[in-house]
């Protein structure tokens, strides 16, 4: 998960030049990592996506919103967890920090249905 984060991450125009199909399979291998039995990968997986929205929100790359609307849906399936909720809590507070210009409706929306 982590090398193909770094990959991402390091060759983000490259993956970019190939259209949405490459981003989209980075994105589902961390999405399905994100689901493991396993708390620690999935805290591995959250975070990376994190650190990947982080970067794009501020680039306004074409892959933020689909990162960031993958993080709102693996909360909410997750929610029942203490230890995943704070870690989404932490994450997320940072992110409106660094990047004011993100939605926090399209968050707070699906959190009161």
């Amino acid at each position: 998960m982590t090398f193909l984060t770094e990959i991402w991450f390091q060759f983000t125009s490259y993956i970019d030049s190939k259209g949405p199909d490459l981003a989209n399979s980075f994105l589902a291998a961390l999405r399905k990592c994100s689901r493991d039995k396993s708390i620690a990968a999935r805290i591995v997986a959250i975070s990376l996506m994190f650190r990947l929205l982080d970067k794009f929100a501020i680039e306004k790359n074409l892959s933020a919103p689909l990162i960031y609307k993958s993080l709102i849906f693996t909360m909410v399936e997750s929610c029942h967890d203490p230890t995943l909720r704070e870690h989404y809590l932490s994450n997320f507070t940072n992110l409106f920090r660094t990047v004011p210009s993100i939605p926090i409706n399209l968050l707070v929306e699906p959190l009161f249905k």
